[in-house]
């Protein structure tokens, strides 16, 4: 089974006009389920989607990265991998850092 990243699934939506249920956290706000039609992505760039919304009965802008779901599929693993990333390149610095510190007074 391929994991789809968020960007897959939006995407899809966008090609294929299709409607999509979302779990979104506005801004210091709790998370709501929304679902969003005739999506397009933002003249601006990709981080953000323009969609109807059917809470608001608007058009709405939406930023990608506050999307925590999308028809059911959970996205918080990418913030972690994201996390874990700039963790594990923080170590290296350190190691290699340590490690020349510990040849210059050889």
């Amino acid at each position: 089974m391929k994991i789809q990243r968020k960007n897959e699934y939006l995407e899809e939506a966008v090609n294929s006009k299709r409607s999509i249920v979302v779990l979104y956290m506005a801004k210091k706000k709790p998370p709501k389920k929304r679902t969003l039609q005739d999506i397009v992505y933002s003249s601006r760039s990709k981080e953000y989607i323009s969609a109807y919304c059917n809470l608001r009965n608007d058009r709405r802008t939406f930023k990608v990265s506050r999307i925590i779901s999308i028809d059911g599929h959970f996205f918080l693993l990418e913030k972690l991998e994201m996390l874990l990333k700039a963790i594990v390149t923080i170590i290296m610095i350190i190691f290699v850092i340590a490690l020349f510190g510990a040849t210059l007074f050889l």
